[in-house]
């Protein structure tokens, strides 16, 4: 009986950590990729949204000094944990479930999805993803025309 390979025209992009460990991996040429990440931003973005809100709510009330912080200080950092925890969540359902962990290991830090997006989007860039130009590159790969109504 013959026996076939199939080769993959595109390798996914590796995210290593320091020892050479993938932390996780993104297939650009998945064409649910451009949705899903897009699906990821608008999450995280209304995660901040919301504890922006939660934040002004918050320092808006009467406080009381309690040791070390006052009250609303405590509040605030607990109700910033808690948002960073879902967004968490978010970056896992997108990633894989763990990458979060493997990433950023159990501690929440104020900068830490800054500090993930300032590398994932330049190495999007470097490799040429233009998220906004997926459908182009699809009608281009299929020879679809703008005048074209039916398949």
């Amino acid at each position: 009986m013959a026996q076939y390979s199939f080769k993959l025209q595109h390798e996914p992009i590796e995210f290593t950590n320091e020892q050479g460990e993938v932390l996780f991996t993104l297939d650009i040429e998945d064409l649910s990729f451009p949705l899903r990440f897009q699906k990821l931003v608008e999450d995280m973005q209304k995660i901040e949204n919301k504890q922006k809100q939660k934040e002004i709510i918050i320092s808006k009330k009467e406080d009381k000094e309690e040791g070390l912080m006052s009250k609303n200080q405590r509040e605030i950092l607990k109700s910033r944990n808690e948002a960073l925890n879902e967004e968490r969540k978010v970056l896992d359902a997108f990633f894989g479930e763990g990458t979060s962990e493997r990433v950023f290991g159990p501690k929440n830090y104020v900068t830490m999805f800054f500090d993930f997006f300032s590398v994932i989007l330049p190495a999007l860039d470097e490799a040429g993803v233009q998220l906004d130009n997926t459908y182009d590159l699809i009608k281009k790969k299929y020879g679809i025309k703008d005048d074209e109504k039916e398949l």
